[in-house]
């Protein structure tokens, strides 16, 4: 799988500047390493509250890059216990938002190492 992120509402948000662009990806970036391990932790724990609101932030975060994949399976982490359902199948979502972050994170060190350039 590989996903071509649009860094375009990023910049916007940045107001097409240079450094505020490259300090936004940099907090994405470390969401990018932080979030993923926490989110399977509090599955682990059975801790519900925490997953919920774990993949809530870290889809506030991933949102602005257009990879509407990893969204989508964050919104299903969010409510999983809400919507009942099983172990396995949130389980196999962690692995996949694991896979989709692993994916996003190349794509955002790349820009980061290019802008350094």
């Amino acid at each position: 799988m590989t996903a071509n992120l649009d860094f375009s509402y990023i910049n916007d948000i940045a107001g097409g500047e240079k450094e505020p662009f490259f300090n936004l990806l940099r907090i994405v970036s470390k969401n990018l390493n932080e979030y993923p391990p926490q989110i399977e932790l509090a599955f682990q724990e059975q801790e519900w509250e925490d997953l919920r609101k774990l993949s809530h932030k870290f889809k506030s975060c991933t949102a602005y890059l257009s990879f509407p994949e990893l969204n989508d399976i964050l919104v299903e982490l969010e409510y999983a216990k809400e919507n009942d359902m099983a172990d396995e199948d949130i389980a196999s979502r962690i692995s996949k938002m694991k896979d989709y972050s692993l994916i996003t994170q190349e794509q955002v060190t790349n820009k980061l190492a290019e802008m350094m350039r």
